[in-house]
């Protein structure tokens, strides 16, 4: 049976703030755009989860968050 290299996929959920987004911009970043569809055509299970937070207008991943995201993924090991 062939498995899938990745079972989830972990999205932020929020927008990012416009005068974020055009600070950026102006310096030629910007944010990876989700496509739900195509991700789950793809057969991914799309988990959408507050995942960044505005640390003194820089865009950061929420470590807290995506800890127990991450770790909620995980396998039981209780029997």
């Amino acid at each position: 049976m062939k498995k899938n290299f990745l079972d989830d996929i972990i999205v932020k959920d929020k927008p990012i703030a416009e005068d974020i987004l055009d600070r950026y911009a102006d310096e030629g970043a910007k944010p990876v755009v989700c496509d739900r569809e195509k991700l789950e055509a793809y057969g991914l299970n799309v988990i959408s989860a507050a995942l960044i937070k505005d640390d003194r207008g820089v865009i950061r991943h929420d470590e807290k968050v995506v800890g127990r995201l991450l770790m909620s993924l995980l396998p039981s090991t209780k029997e």
